[in-house]
């Protein structure tokens, strides 16, 4: 996704920080993957691509799958005795599905945070044998401030309806969203280094 208006940096000065938030807010309720919006909820779809399932933006989604179809039409040959058959296609004419960035703004607290270079590899353990193993995290707590701070539920509200929408029967559901010590709810984000290649 290349949108330009939220690569644009936005200073803020001490007497009217309010002002470039909503600016910030702004920009991010434009986009249409910001989760404090109820629109992001629209704007993506899950799809499956070979083992996994991947949320991808909507708008790519259906563009992949008309492209297909459109292909599947167009491949179709009839053969001598009019039964038909479809043609291989090309690769490069059906567009690849979009992964979905979704965007939050949070406040990241000394708890739970594991950002440091060496992900605090302190060596071999149960869980996590190796150092490629290492993924960074983090909690990602409510906003202090009144612009975002109002989003914050609407923004845990609409991952945990995202992620209730591929969620398994009868299954501990795992995801981004978690309930701290204090009961509250945070989004906890992870960064995973490295990636073994066999």
């Amino acid at each position: 996704m290349s949108d330009d208006s939220l690569s644009t940096t936005h200073t803020v000065k001490a007497n009217d920080s309010t002002l470039d938030l909503a600016t910030v807010k702004s920009d991010l309720s434009d986009c249409g993957y910001y989760l404090g919006d109820a629109s992001v909820r629209q704007n993506v779809v899950w799809k499956r691509i070979g083992r996994s399932t991947l949320l991808v933006t909507k708008e790519s989604a259906q563009a992949h799958e008309k492209a297909s179809i459109n292909a599947n039409v167009k491949g179709k040959q009839t053969d001598a005795e009019g039964g038909s058959q479809a043609a291989c296609v090309e690769p490069g004419v059906i567009p690849d599905l979009e992964p979905a960035m979704l965007y939050a703004v949070v406040t990241i607290g000394p708890d739970d945070c594991f950002l440091t270079p060496c992900g605090n590899w302190k060596g071999p353990t149960a869980t996590m044998q190796r150092f490629e193993d290492v993924k960074l995290s983090f909690r990602g707590d409510a906003p202090t401030d009144n612009v975002f701070g109002k989003d914050f539920q609407a923004m845990t509200n609409n991952a945990k309806s995202i992620m209730q929408q591929i969620a398994v029967p009868n299954t501990i559901n795992k995801g981004f969203v978690v309930v701290g010590k204090s009961v509250t709810e945070s989004l906890r984000f992870r960064h995973v280094i490295f990636e073994v290649c066999l």
